[in-house]
């Protein structure tokens, strides 16, 4: 079995820092991906499906790890408690500094991963992605812009995290398909100060089966890492534009005489 975690380094999947220290933290102990990976003992008897987490633990200033924490689950119990183990045995980093001084700071790390235990299931996945007849557009809106926030709200793991979470759990309805409808969904909501995502509301939608989906699937969400305004967390408004893409799952509707776009 692989499991993919990819590192501070990567342009899509982001570490995220809180507070946000003028200095990193350091792993010294090599890549902390592999560290992780490496520690985690996976029973073969698992799911065999792609499934992604996020934990967070908290460095202290002495550069202890400490309060590890499934931030967003891998829906797999098993899973969970594997990378938890793993946390548990890390060595001590070196701390974050802010203003020259040693620092606690919370440490957010995205392990998004394709758990399979044989190349066939892996193909498996790989057709399930080229065929997802659901693609994300996200915007925040305009209005937001104006409060010169200095950082806007985003989902841990980073953009293409979000395309992930998003098209990896919304279904496109097979009674939608059968009424040849597609397009796009705007749903709105608001990320708390706390993260929370919180009042979601149908900006557009185009069939009352792909509206409640869309829905749905927004608040499966994990929390956020809320938006900023002179040094505190502050409530802000985003927008998720879900495409139904009809043309697709037409095609693999036909190809496989059922709908399985999850």
């Amino acid at each position: 079995m692989q499991l993919s975690i990819l590192n501070a380094s990567a342009q899509t999947y982001k570490v995220f820092f809180e507070p946000n220290p003028d200095v990193l933290p350091l792993f010294q102990a090599g890549d902390v991906n592999e560290y992780i990976k490496n520690e985690m003992n996976i029973p073969n008897d698992l799911p065999k499906y792609p499934s992604h987490a996020i934990v967070k633990f908290t460095i202290t200033k002495t550069g202890k790890v400490v309060n590890g924490e499934i931030e967003q689950s891998s829906t797999i119990k098993e899973i969970d408690e594997q990378i938890l183990s793993a946390i548990r045995t890390m060595p001590n980093w070196q701390p974050a500094k802010k203003n020259g001084k040693a620092i606690d700071v919370d440490v957010y790390i995205p392990i998004y991963g394709m758990l399979h235990y044989n190349i066939s299931l892996k193909k498996d996945y790989e057709e399930r992605k080229a065929n997802n007849s659901i693609q994300l557009n996200d915007t925040i809106q305009k209005e937001v812009w104006d409060n010169k926030f200095e950082t806007y709200p985003q989902f841990i793991g980073g953009k293409q995290a979000l395309i992930d979470f998003i098209e990896f759990n919304t279904k496109y309805p097979m009674i939608t398909v059968e009424s040849n409808i597609g397009g796009y969904t705007v749903v709105q909501f608001d990320v708390s100060e706390n993260g929370a995502i919180e009042n979601i509301i149908l900006v557009r939608g185009i069939d009352p089966a792909s509206d409640k989906e869309a829905i749905r699937a927004v608040k499966a969400m994990p929390g956020w890492m809320p938006a900023k305004s002179n040094g505190k967390k502050i409530s802000s408004k985003y927008q998720l534009s879900i495409f139904f893409n009809l043309e697709k799952a037409k095609k693999h509707f036909k190809r496989s005489n059922r709908l399985i776009i999850q």
